[in-house]
């Protein structure tokens, strides 16, 4: 039985494949699509100590990560632990198959603290999309761009980059059974729109088309051809999908501009049986620095001055207003400076925010997430009953230790807050 081995995948050959598209000559090729994505395959250690990588976190560069979820609300809980343990705040975060239906709400907690989330539900059983967005990132959703059938899904939103281009971001997932004609013209009406907008662009998702079938597969060279011909290339260039005896590459992020280096790369872990995609476009930014996350200071915080405070403001002054807007600005400047004196807000350190985000986990069971993470590694690359057998038993056991963990901490949390209403509802809202 042959098994695949990581190591010895198929890539992507930009420049190869691009050659060959009839609406493209070789002088087309050389001058709009020189540079190469530099893209690899990254474990969690690599991510942390690649050393371009590094770089690009701290320059001015804009980050995104696409996970195929496979039902947010099974996965929420891996989904931010992978996030806290890559130690990077990226500035959108897309999801496919979200499975959150049109005729219900999600019935879990799917929040991500610093994020702003929206989404587009599915139709069907399978599917949906969402998008996190970085508090702090001014952006509007671009209705007229999204979409929704029993075929695919999209959502699109508009970064406000002032005074430098907007850049629009779509997330985007096409159901295997869907019809591909009537998704590919979808998608040319959409990036032909873009185009004339003259706006930057970028757009992931699952799109259930493999792209190493470029040359046998008329349903791929389609897709290809329109997006080339708007100048959009695919930055991720290997397998997303990866199961004993196929290797697929249907995960993509595709970004209409060449005049930005560029990093990306599929995270080698567990969470799906997808891999997590991730693109950092450097010198490409917002006009806001959201990156420090703050939380209030409630330990000198006496409730009976905080009314007695809120008591004394002359609201009168502020309804007076004709304005309505000027009616709020005045009542969240008063509101706010009064909260401020009381219950000051506080920077937090990376340490605190990563406790904040998953409590119950402890620096041992972090280091098991590590050796979990290096057990699937070692399955991928080398794909033996054994290594599966001590993946599988290892996983399996250090998910059982995360939820008794889980249950033990929000035990204690309930026991200690008895009394305390605020606190319970709160601590409710994030663990419902």
């Amino acid at each position: 039985m042959t098994f695949i081995h990581i190591d010895n995948l198929p890539r992507f050959e930009l420049l190869s494949k691009l050659d060959k598209i009839s609406s493209l000559n070789h002088h087309d090729v050389e001058n709009n699509f020189m540079q190469q994505t530099d893209f690899k395959y990254y474990s969690l250690e690599d991510f942390l100590n690649n050393e371009n990588l590094n770089q690009s976190k701290h320059n001015l560069s804009f980050s995104t990560i696409h996970f195929n979820i496979r039902s947010l609300s099974a996965n929420h809980d891996g989904m931010t632990l992978l996030l806290s343990e890559l130690q990077h705040a990226f500035d959108v975060i897309g999801l496919s198959e979200t499975k959150i239906k049109d005729s219900c709400d999600p019935t879990s907690n799917i929040t991500i603290n610093g994020y702003d989330f929206i989404s587009k539900p599915t139709l069907t059983n399978a599917g949906g999309v969402g998008l996190y967005v970085k508090e702090g990132i001014p952006f509007n959703i671009r209705e007229d761009l999204c979409l929704i059938t029993k075929e695919f899904e999209s959502l699109w939103i508009e970064i406000n980059r002032y005074p430098y281009k907007s850049l629009v971001c779509g997330i985007l997932y096409r159901h295997p059974s869907g019809n591909p004609g009537d998704f590919t013209k979808y998608l040319y009406s959409i990036l032909d729109k873009i185009s004339k907008e003259k706006k930057l662009c970028l757009f992931m998702g699952d799109f259930n088309i493999n792209l190493l079938n470029f040359e046998d597969c008329q349903l791929t060279e389609e897709f290809i051809n329109t997006t080339v011909s708007y100048d959009f290339l695919p930055h991720i260039l290997q397998p997303t999908r990866i199961t004993d005896h196929t290797a697929t590459l249907i995960d993509n992020i595709f970004f209409n501009s060449n005049e930005f280096f560029s990093i990306s790369g599929n995270l080698v872990c567990d969470l799906t049986d997808h891999l997590p995609n991730f693109l950092f476009l450097n010198t490409l930014s917002w006009t806001s620095n959201s990156g420090v996350r703050y939380t209030r200071d409630y330990s000198n915080l006496v409730q009976e001055d905080l009314l007695l405070d809120v008591q004394a403001i002359e609201w009168d002054n502020i309804f007076k207003e004709n304005d309505i807007n000027e009616i709020f600005d005045s009542f969240y400047s008063v509101t706010t400076n009064t909260i401020d004196k009381h219950a000051p807000l506080k920077k937090l350190s990376k340490k605190e925010a990563k406790f904040q985000s998953k409590p119950w986990i402890s620096q041992g069971i972090r280091k098991s997430i590590k050796t979990k993470n290096k057990l699937f590694n070692c399955y991928l690359r080398n794909k033996s009953q054994s290594n599966h057998s001590k993946y599988k038993i290892y996983r399996n056991k250090l998910k059982h230790i995360l939820n008794v963990s889980k249950k033990l901490y929000y035990d204690e949390y309930f026991s200690c807050h008895v009394n305390n209403v605020r606190t319970n509802m709160e601590a409710l809202r994030v663990v419902s």
